[in-house]
């Protein structure tokens, strides 16, 4: 058989619109603390939620991303709350740059960075992989940091049938669009450049609260799940989206999806293909959902 176009498989969960509760509550009160929690808890099977409890210093990455798919272009404000697990002072930190490996063939360049309001100095490393960010004043082990970053990104245009990064065949695949916190490990910081045909993302465990801006008509595929869709005044979408916990964030668009789900026991499993590969596009569907109940038979419900 042969395939024209991707496939996309999104695994979700009917999901709430909630707020996240970013303040304290006044001293004195008896009232229960805001759980920090509450936007992803929905997307995880009850039993699964008392797993996010153990993940209080994950980074939480904030994004606000307007994307022009014909240009392949994307300007983008990354927030992240960026904890120091480590036992040692950081005096500065890195960020990676995903797009800018060989392999992506893209172009992402900051431009500008703030560490909790003040602005940062930053130089580019690891072969324009990665951003070294350097600290105004020193961040002591067991605190966190607020960054935030303004970036643009440009993607390639591809003339083959799987596209790994950037558009082709109508559909702009942009993982790990965003600046990516580096690992930090007994060694220091990871910045390894890795061959193409290796797995480029290595990062944290983290939680994402996203908004995609697109234009009216464009399908948009994300991680996690969309809370909500507003349409603006001028001819765009934002989607908003929560995801967490997971190891990185991704999105696919196009104008030409078409849609199908179906179910797997409680999770929602949604297949995205061409208009001309609808068959293959409901294979595709069966398989991943007979995939997720044979993981919930053998090692309990998909969570």
């Amino acid at each position: 058989m042969r395939l024209r176009s991707q496939i996309v498989t999104l695994l979700s969960l009917t999901v709430a619109g909630l707020v996240l509760a970013a303040c304290a509550l006044p001293f004195g009160s008896r009232e229960a603390p805001p759980d920090p929690f509450a936007l992803f808890r929905p997307n995880l099977l009850p039993e699964a939620q008392a797993d996010l409890d153990a993940l209080a210093d994950a980074p939480v990455y904030h994004l606000t991303m307007h994307i022009d798919p014909p240009n392949r272009r994307v300007t983008g404000q990354a927030r992240v709350t960026v904890p120091n697990t480590s036992r040692q002072e950081w005096r500065e930190i890195f960020f990676r740059l995903y797009p800018n490996l060989l392999q992506y063939s893209g172009v992402m360049t900051v431009d500008g960075a703030t560490v909790d309001g003040q602005a940062a100095a930053f130089t580019y490393d690891a072969d324009d992989t990665a951003l070294r960010l350097i600290f105004p004043a020193p961040l002591a082990p067991g605190r966190a940091a607020i960054v935030q970053l303004s970036y643009t990104l440009q993607a390639p245009r591809r003339n083959v049938g799987y596209v790994l990064f950037g558009e082709g065949q109508g559909i702009l695949s942009l993982p790990v669009a965003y600046p990516v916190l580096a690992v930090y490990d007994e060694g220091g910081w990871r910045l390894d450049v890795v061959p193409s045909h290796a797995d480029a993302a290595f990062s944290a465990t983290s939680f994402y609260v996203v908004t995609a801006t697109v234009p009216a008509g464009v399908v948009v595929v994300p991680s996690g799940a969309v809370l909500t869709t507003v349409a603006g005044d001028d001819g765009t979408v934002s989607w908003h989206i929560a995801s967490g916990p997971a190891r990185e964030f991704a999105l696919l668009l196009s104008a030409d999806y078409q849609v199908a789900s179906t179910q797997a026991y409680s999770t929602t499993v949604t297949s995205y293909f061409l208009p001309g590969d609808r068959e293959m596009g409901l294979v595709a569907l069966e398989y991943a959902a007979a995939i997720v109940r044979v993981y919930s038979d053998s090692f309990g419900p998909y969570p």
